[in-house]
């Protein structure tokens, strides 16, 4: 029994998958170029104007937007609309930027 066991094992360990270490490279590169990209994004943004000032507008709208709900008026509804609506316009210039179309 202890033979046909460590038989067993045996062809357990040749049947079992190895890495290759071409995909271990392969995903060193890949981690490496994902750093590299978003430390790229990450300084454009933080340069930006247009996303300093989506970041300041959209702090406003939420304080805007909890002063409402804490005093109980029924405008909170219309402020998340128009909040909606500006992160959209703001997404839009964002995109032109970081593609270069749109650089002030």
């Amino acid at each position: 029994q202890q033979q046909q066991q460590q038989q067993q094992q045996q062809q357990q360990q040749q049947q079992a998958p190895r890495a290759h270490p071409a995909g271990a490279m392969s995903q060193f590169f890949q981690r490496i170029a994902q750093y590299l990209a978003n430390e790229l994004v990450t300084k454009r943004l933080a340069n930006s104007q247009t996303f300093m000032s989506a970041a300041h507008k959209t702090h406003q709208n939420v304080q805007r937007s909890q002063e409402l709900l804490k005093t109980g008026k029924g405008q909170a509804v219309e402020q998340s609309k128009s909040a909606f609506s500006f992160l959209g316009d703001v997404r839009r210039e964002l995109a032109k930027e970081l593609t270069g179309k749109g650089k002030p």
